[in-house]
């Protein structure tokens, strides 16, 4: 079973997409910000992780910046509500494997978490 890390400061938003995780079959833990999400993935070691941009304490790219150093081979998703181009260049510069501009569509969420693979 794949490990999901999600981190977003609304709950709401946290609940409902570890809900539907759970629901396809994912092991899914959820931090409320990025220093949380750090502790987090520190004793869950989460295959991939769906974090938001923006939040209290580290933004979503300050994650991304420290996990390349400590967990580089963890798959890394954001999600944001800002202007893509103020997120895309660089997150995926830092290694970012998606960006998904909210509201999403769930669909892309989960070909985020698992591509296809390439035959």
């Amino acid at each position: 079973m794949r490990r999901v890390a999600i981190a977003d400061d609304t709950r709401g938003m946290r609940v409902v997409l570890s809900g539907i995780l759970r629901d396809e079959g994912y092991d899914v833990r959820e931090a409320r910000d990025g220093a949380d999400l750090l502790a987090l993935v520190a004793r869950f070691n989460p295959d991939v992780i769906v974090t938001d941009f923006r939040m209290p304490r580290m933004t979503g790219l300050d994650v991304l910046r420290v996990l390349r150093e400590q967990s580089p081979r963890v798959r890394v998703i954001l999600m944001t509500a800002s202007p893509l181009e103020d997120v895309y260049g660089p997150a995926l510069s830092l290694g970012a494997a998606a960006v998904l501009a909210k509201p999403f569509d769930l669909r892309d969420l989960l070909a985020a978490i698992d591509p296809p693979q390439a035959c």
